[in-house]
């Protein structure tokens, strides 16, 4: 064991510290000159502060030989600066390494700073999405209890959605999503009844509903219970969440078709319209109650699910154009209570340098309950019956790529 000990005989000035080393430099409080002598070690660079010199320090392979009056000669180690150093660091220099610490795969800023060891991802995705929603009013006086019912079904949808979370070291977490997509195909139907429960069909079109638009946007928070592994990528996690929605569909009605005419209505069937071009715009919004589960399969692969229940509020305003007894742009209105049903899964793979892989698979089923239709008269003249019902679901399929800070 070499034990050394800071010795200052006034050489600062020629830039040198001497040394004292020796594996009884302690055991003597009061060594002999021999052994002084014998024992010192020269370093070729300043001091600190502390007296000792600046690592690294490198020892140089020649010694120096200094004789002396009567007694053994000297012996010095020369050391330069360069090599690996067995001095202690001092300790600002460890402090001023923690503090430049990079940071780390699921970490926000350095060590040190508010958001770190908070675990965020983003992801963009794209996909395929089809809806089908209708409704149907009854007539004034509630006979026939289904008036007229409009249907639009298989709406082809391309799809852009981004998504992110942000989970703290607690496990609290805070998770959002803004959603558009583009309808390109669809087929839209309109029927009117004399009888209750869809019977003496009257009139019909079928017209096309390959045009509107679709937006989604939520916000969620939660806590996460981890289990397994360690606190940012658990082996196994439950979430339950809470949050706001909203969700609005554009939806179209063109190239008019008259397929059924009976019971003396005017428009025969086979009869066709360029000049269609009724739009019905939905909006649905409110709280949700919400479960999100997680596990890792591999190293790198993780499962992950999500269900909630919602209750929104639900509004929409049609413009019939073709109708010339009813005001423009609003037709008439719709307002109701209703819940819906989402569910979402997939599969993810993470890479070591954070960027990830997601595909999923998500579905949602809406339901508005008995509420308001109101008709707005071109004369300006109002009236309003019963909105029976409204049904929307969505199937949709995407692929997703992103980056976990």
């Amino acid at each position: 064991m070499m034990i050394r000990i800071p010795l200052r005989l006034g050489w600062r000035a020629l830039g040198l510290t001497v040394l004292l080393s020796g594996e009884n430099a302690l055991a003597d409080p009061t060594p002999s000159p021999d052994r002084l002598m014998a024992n010192l070690h020269v370093f070729s660079q300043a001091a600190d502060d502390s007296g000792l010199a600046s690592p690294p320090w490198r020892e140089r392979p020649e010694r120096l030989h200094i004789p002396t009056d009567g007694g053994p000669a000297m012996e010095m180690a020369i050391f330069d600066p360069g090599g690996p150093s067995t001095a202690p660091k001092p300790a600002a220099e460890t402090l001023n390494k923690t503090a430049a610490e990079p940071p780390r795969p699921g970490s926000l800023g350095r060590q040190g700073s508010p958001l770190y060891r908070y675990q965020a991802d983003f992801f963009l995705h794209s996909g395929y999405r089809q809806d089908n929603l209708d409704w149907n009013i009854a007539a004034p006086g509630g006979s026939p209890n289904i008036l007229s019912e409009l249907q639009w079904k298989d709406l082809d949808i391309v799809r852009l959605k981004g998504d992110f979370s942000l989970t703290s070291p607690a496990g609290w977490r805070l998770q959002g999503l803004l959603g558009y997509g583009w309808i390109l195909e669809g087929d839209n139907q309109d029927s009117d009844y004399l009888g209750d429960n869809r019977t003496l069909e009257f009139s019909r079109s079928n017209n096309q509903a390959d045009r509107g638009y679709v937006f989604d946007a939520a916000l969620g928070i939660g806590y996460r219970f981890g289990f397994g592994g360690d606190t940012r990528h658990p082996l196994f996690s439950v979430t339950p969440l809470a949050g706001y929605s909203y969700h609005e569909q554009s939806l179209r009605a063109h190239n008019f078709h008259q397929t059924v005419s009976d019971f003396g209505f005017p428009l025969s069937s086979g009869t066709r319209s360029d000049h269609l071009d009724s739009r019905y715009e939905t909006q649905w919004h409110g709280p949700w109650l919400g479960l999100g589960l997680q596990t890792s399969i591999l190293d790198r692969i993780d499962l992950f699910g999500e269900i909630a229940h919602h209750w929104a509020s639900y509004h929409a305003q049609a413009d019939w154009n073709l109708r010339e007894d009813f005001m423009h742009p609003r037709s008439f209105v719709h307002n109701a209570d209703g819940t819906g049903v989402t569910a979402l899964a997939g599969a993810r793979y993470r890479s070591a340098k954070g960027w990830a892989l997601e595909v999923t698979a998500d579905y949602q089923r809406w339901r508005a309950d008995p509420g308001k239709d109101k008709v707005f008269f071109s004369n300006g003249v109002s009236a309003g019956t019963r909105l029976n019902e409204v049904n929307w679901t969505s199937l949709g399929l995407g692929i997703g790529f992103g980056y976990a800070f």
